[in-house]
């Protein structure tokens, strides 16, 4: 299992009701890398492979059962995800620059140039600087979504691996209403929706 299926494993576990609310440690100098490193897990979780099969019978091992619901999305602003686009035209010069092992005054200069002049790099800066912008209300927002989300599996009765793989991704009846509950539990909070105009 790769890292980001090790991360999806994690965030889902994290949400068992057995477990505390799982949060990533911030200091002063480090509270921009673990906004970050929350909204990349979100991300990536999202994008857990769901054609793998399963390792067992039942399917609870399986990299499709560490899935986050589909709804769950709808609760993740845009510009709070990293970009897991590669910007290959960047490395493709960074390579050539640096294929003597050196990176001169001058081929630095011409990486900065590339950098400010290209769309998907300007993107990029643009995202970075919001989320360091932003950093505290990022976190304060991800603790507030996975509180009431694991609220609502608690709600439901959802205690175990084996109860979220069977009873919110297989089944769609009890997933929405667990949805919904999540939904009003977070509609109820005036400070989610300050925090969405914020962040949306």
């Amino acid at each position: 299992m790769n890292a980001e299926n090790v991360q999806a494993a994690q965030f889902i576990q994290n949400s068992y009701p057995s477990k505390s609310i799982s949060t990533k440690s911030t200091s002063d100098t480090n509270g921009f890398e673990s906004a970050m490193d929350i909204s990349r897990d979100e991300q990536e979780t999202k994008k857990v492979d769901k054609n793998v099969s399963s390792s067992n019978s039942n399917g609870e091992d399986s990299l499709e059962s560490l899935a986050l619901p589909k709804w769950y999305s709808e609760f993740i602003p845009e510009k709070t995800l990293l970009s897991l686009e590669i910007n290959t035209a960047y490395w493709k010069l960074a390579g050539e620059l640096t294929k003597d092992d050196v990176l001169s005054n001058e081929d630095r200069a011409i990486l900065d140039n590339f950098t400010e002049n290209d769309p998907m790099s300007r993107r990029e800066h643009e995202q970075w600087a919001f989320q360091e912008k932003y950093k505290r209300e990022i976190l304060e927002y991800d603790n507030m979504v996975h509180s009431c989300f694991q609220k609502a599996l608690s709600d439901h009765g959802i205690n175990s691996h084996k109860d979220y793989y069977e009873n919110v991704l297989l089944n769609e009846e009890n997933s929405e209403a667990i949805h919904q509950d999540m939904k009003k539990s977070l509609e109820s909070n005036p400070r989610y929706f300050e925090l969405r105009k914020i962040l949306d």
